[in-house]
């Protein structure tokens, strides 16, 4: 970064965020490149190599939000496109980190925290019947922190700005924004945030844009809904905006609104909405957020009243409304778009198997096939789907009670507000609460949340750079450039 670059992104200074024009365009270059990867344009991996070498060599920070970023996905790379999993190299990474980092006493008992964690899970796994071989498939979708070691190894003996790192992650997310902006409203397609979105055909299934099949209708008036993957990133900018050490000007805000929109997930705006609520800083600005979070909602639910709810926040709000009338069961499932269809024939098998202390085991919906498992679900409407194995529901605090129980859900919680109260000493140790408050909410809707890799990725990233940011928390780790790198702590 250029000296006029650090002092915009100072501490002391809270001007209007800004950025040098080749920042921008590596950002942009960076998610272009992955675009065309996530479009199964080839070549492009090319270019998202080029990219993450000279990032890697030029400037550390960008190249850690540009290693996140492919690891997990964010409405680029989803799970199963390709048949190395990116989650899984991420995972790889951080578990090389832990075998070649030193660590000192803070991280130390971090790592032997989240080790004893990771061991409680495998043992509630191993009282279910079904095969370690298969529910390691998706035991790894919980093993997401390790990735706090990612960062710890990428800055190995070297300073570490917190300003700087904040600053890189809010031009990616404003970035983002833009492309889910262009994507939605003007290419009105999945081109630019290829895995956000998707249309289904005659048979209910699912189609992605391909470069030999674009999903696209440009310059129409159709808004295709762009789920908020790449968006979970403005939980990291959350503290920094509501208690305005960086402020925006209306053209990035515009970004964050509309992109929002495109979005049309409550669940998602609620998470934001609550993380602004929260940590605004001085109890004046929390009742003032909190305040404004009630017009905002109640002025988008008239609005979306009006239009027919193509926001989708009126049909929510309007569910919570019918949900208190629910006669029956068949009533009842049709709460949560449908969600609620997915857990009651599952919530039902779990008590009548009496899992409810320890869940069913990690199940995986195409390879269980223990009939002890099987279900047939009758408040589908799509009779299609009705045969299917007893998980995969779209509220990620019920799966995990599906996959390891009521136990499981009071570890897990356990386990999460723990980590915080052994960091809050810590310079920055808000941004961990406030990223954990945030994608626990975004989970209710089944984005992120603490059973899914692209919300424990970012949780991992806050938390290593949080330690980062502290130089009692660093120690150097193994030889590597050290020559020609500064090994001076940030005060």
């Amino acid at each position: 970064m250029t000296p006029a670059t650090t002092a915009t992104v100072s501490a002391q200074s809270r001007t209007y965020f800004t950025a040098p024009a080749a920042q921008w365009l590596q950002a942009i270059g960076f998610l272009l490149s992955l675009a065309l990867f996530s479009l199964e344009f080839w070549p492009a991996l090319l270019l998202v190599g080029v990219f993450l070498i000279h990032s890697f060599r030029s400037d550390r920070y960008f190249f850690l939000i540009e290693l996140f970023l492919l690891c997990g996905g964010y409405g680029y790379i989803r799970p199963g496109q390709f048949p190395v999993n990116s989650y899984d190299i991420g995972l790889l990474i951080g578990i090389i980190g832990i075998i070649i980092y030193r660590r000192n006493k803070m991280v130390k008992r971090l790592t032997l925290a989240m080790l004893a964690y990771f061991a409680v899970i495998l043992l509630i796994a191993s009282t279910s019947d079904e095969t370690m071989a298969i529910q390691f498939r998706r035991i790894r979708l919980y093993l997401g922190l390790v990735s706090f070691f990612i960062p710890m190894v990428i800055f190995a003996n070297r300073q570490f700005e917190w300003q700087k790192f904040i600053h890189t992650v809010m031009l990616f997310t404003l970035t983002i924004c833009l492309f889910y902006t262009i994507d939605t409203f003007i290419l009105n397609g999945g081109i630019l945030v290829p895995s956000a979105t998707w249309v289904r055909d005659s048979f209910g299934k699912a189609h992605y844009s391909s470069i030999s099949h674009l999903v696209w209708d440009p310059l129409s008036l159709w808004w295709p809904r762009h789920y908020p993957y790449g968006l979970y990133w403005m939980a990291l900018c959350i503290i920094p905006l509501a208690t305005k050490q960086v402020r925006l000007r209306p053209l990035h805000y515009a970004l964050v609104f509309l992109a929002i929109f495109a979005s049309r997930t409550m669940t998602f705006m609620a998470g934001i909405l609550i993380g602004f609520a929260s940590f605004a800083g001085q109890a004046k600005k929390m009742i003032k957020y909190s305040l404004g979070t009630i017009v905002v909602l109640s002025a988008l639910y008239a609005v979306d009243s009006s239009l027919g709810s193509p926001m989708r926040v009126a049909s929510t709000v309007d569910q919570f409304t019918s949900l208190s009338t629910a006669a029956d069961q068949v009533d009842l499932s049709e709460f949560g778009s449908g969600r609620m269809a997915q857990i009651i024939p599952k919530w039902e098998l779990l008590f009548r198997l009496n899992r409810q202390w320890l869940g069913f085991g990690f199940l995986h919906p195409e390879l269980t096939t223990n009939p002890k498992y099987a279900i047939t679900n009758e408040y589908y409407t799509d009779t299609s789907r009705s045969e299917e194995v007893a998980t995969a529901v779209e509220v990620t605090q019920v799966q995990t009670i599906f996959d390891i129980g009521f136990v499981g859900l009071l570890v897990q919680t356990a386990f999460y507000v723990g980590l915080y109260f052994m960091i809050r000493r810590l310079r920055h140790a808000s941004y961990y609460l406030c990223v954990l408050i945030t994608i626990s909410v975004f989970g209710l809707g089944g984005f992120a949340g603490l059973s899914l890799n692209d919300g424990l990725f970012l949780l991992g990233l806050t938390l290593g750079a949080i330690l980062l940011s502290n130089p009692e928390c660093r120690l150097a780790s193994f030889p590597s450039d050290s020559s020609t790198t500064t090994t001076t702590p940030q005060p």
